[in-house]
């Protein structure tokens, strides 16, 4: 148990934790995700929404989905196009990637 809640923590930091965030919902989204819940959706169409809307992203730890903190959507990208201006967000892939900004790679698929 202590494993799981450290690597919670630690992807959490990753992920920065962030805010509730008002953004366009991507493709798939799970509207009925609920923080530390387990998920079983972390390969493809990894994000969800909270009860209160909070972002959310299914990432698996030993093999198990759980939901964890994401930064805020900002919407639907392809992989290796520009993300500068939305840096502090996470995007999917139109093929239902997770993807994260690695500035001058642009989009990448992470976590």
């Amino acid at each position: 148990m202590r494993g799981i809640l450290i690597n919670t923590a630690v992807l959490a930091i990753f992920l920065g934790a962030a805010p509730i965030a008002a953004a366009d919902d991507v493709p798939g989204i799970n509207d009925d995700a609920v923080l530390g819940a387990p998920c079983d959706s972390a390969s493809r169409y990894i994000y969800g929404r909270g009860p209160s809307g909070e972002p959310l992203a299914c990432v698996a730890f030993d093999g198990a989905g759980q939901w964890v903190q994401s930064m805020p959507l900002v919407g639907v990208r392809e992989v290796g196009s520009p993300c500068v201006d939305e840096s502090d967000g996470v995007a999917q892939s139109p093929d239902g990637l997770g993807l994260v900004c690695a500035s001058d790679m642009g989009w990448q698929p992470g976590p």
